[in-house]
């Protein structure tokens, strides 16, 4: 007989995908709260103060507030982070962000 045994909320993460893609919609939980979210990318750009643009990864993430109504937050990602590291990035916003 096999036991499993989940303590963390990467130990489930782990089961639900193996290859990773920017076009994908990914299901996670928040790493500490284990509140589901739904995360997806866009690439773009952000202008700054000087006129210059730079590239971004943005991470929008949906979830549910205490009264079941969907919510979004927004992330900026640096362009250099593969996609398994912007997810990792996602499930630990903020959880003051998530209200």
């Amino acid at each position: 007989m096999f036991e499993a045994h989940f303590s963390h909320a990467e130990d489930f993460q782990g089961l639900e995908t193996t290859t990773y893609s920017w076009t994908k919609t990914y299901h996670r939980r928040h790493s500490v709260s284990f509140q589901p979210l739904k995360i997806w990318f866009a690439k773009g750009k952000v202008n700054t103060k000087d006129g210059s643009v730079l590239p971004r990864t943005f991470a929008y993430i949906e979830y549910q507030d205490e009264r079941g109504n969907n919510r979004y937050c927004i992330l900026t990602l640096s362009p250099e982070l593969s996609v398994a590291e912007a997810l990792q990035e996602a499930v630990r916003v903020d959880v003051a962000r998530l209200k």
